[in-house]
């Protein structure tokens, strides 16, 4: 069992694994007696199993009778019910007492005159006939045009696809080889764009601090400050999108704990050094991130400043209450 676990976790990295196979190594890490060569991935294991997807249940929309058959059938209702009564007043009329039956004699056979009640319904059951089958033939045009645009539709939903699970969907996790000619070289800006893309979905602007404008022009400094909850689960999201960059990447350090994240890589193909830093700040995750050349000089002022920032006003809105 331990082996298969450890042939799984390597495959997970790898980016191999299956759903079913991935559940397999939640359940696992969710016990308590983890061996303990493997309890160092119990934690990153377990807020995996935190932030798993969920499937959608699908809503099926109910069958509908057609307009065009509910008026035929109240038509024809009308109608049958409007020619039973013509021959019983009909009936009614012509009917002769049973003693004088013998008395009378058989008149010659005359042409029989409708009520003019019947006639005047009858022709009205035509005219609505006529609507009818009008009305079906201009339903029938309907139907092709809308299933013409429902195909148009259709075309600019496709054409549209990636544009809404960039802005709409949540992002989950990234693919950190964006190109297809090297598979081997990780590009650390995909880090970077899973973050702008997180706080984008959840509606979390850039910190803006004079600070952030380096006096360096070549060094990049980006902070956010997130909500610390358990629906954003940020620290999870940050181990997530890191655990896609092989260990063996340059400058590669990952260390976390449940305070703090902290997370390095370099891009030497662009001559570029990355640092990510999370810290848990009474209620509230402060997440900043640099990149700058290799070999420069990044001073930490800016971080601590707004590290004690945040602090200040959250003490300060404690001791308010």
């Amino acid at each position: 069992m331990q082996e298969d676990i450890h042939t799984l976790m390597v495959r997970f990295l790898d980016g191999e694994t299956t759903l079913e196979e991935e559940r397999r190594l939640y359940a696992f890490f969710q016990r308590e007696d983890v061996p303990e060569d493997l309890k160092d991935y119990q934690e990153m294991f377990r807020g995996f199993a935190s932030i798993a997807p969920k499937q959608d249940c699908q809503k099926r929309e109910a069958k509908r009778i057609p307009l065009w058959i509910r008026v035929a059938s109240i038509a024809a209702a009308c109608l049958l019910a409007v020619s039973l009564i013509g021959y019983t007043l009909y009936n009614n009329h012509t009917a002769i007492p049973q003693e004088n039956r013998l008395k009378v004699q058989k008149p010659n056979p005359q042409p029989r005159e409708e009520p003019k009640m019947v006639a005047e319904v009858k022709e009205e059951v035509k005219a609505e006939a006529k609507i009818i089958a009008e009305g079906k033939k201009e339903v029938g045009k309907k139907v092709e045009v809308k299933a013409e645009e429902e195909v148009t539709a259709e075309k600019n939903v496709e054409k549209t696809k990636v544009v809404e699970a960039e802005e709409k969907v949540m992002p989950t996790a990234i693919y950190a080889s964006n190109e297809t000619t090297d598979s081997t070289y990780q590009a650390p800006s995909r880090m970077d764009e899973f973050i702008a893309k997180f706080a984008s979905y959840n509606e979390v602007k850039p910190v803006a601090q004079s600070c952030l404008q380096a006096k360096d022009t070549t060094v990049v400094i980006a902070a956010y400050v997130f909500p610390d909850t358990k629906e954003l689960n940020v620290f999870g999201r940050l181990l997530q999108a890191a655990c896609w960059y092989d260990d063996s990447t340059p400058g590669y350090h990952l260390n976390f704990s449940h305070l703090q994240f902290f997370f390095e890589l370099k891009d030497e193909r662009k001559g570029l050094k990355y640092l990510w830093i999370a810290d848990r700040i009474d209620g509230k995750i402060l997440l900043y991130s640099t990149h700058s050349p290799i070999g420069t000089a990044v001073s930490s002022e800016c971080y601590q400043g707004l590290r004690d920032e945040l602090m200040h006003v959250n003490s300060k809105a404690t001791h308010q209450l």
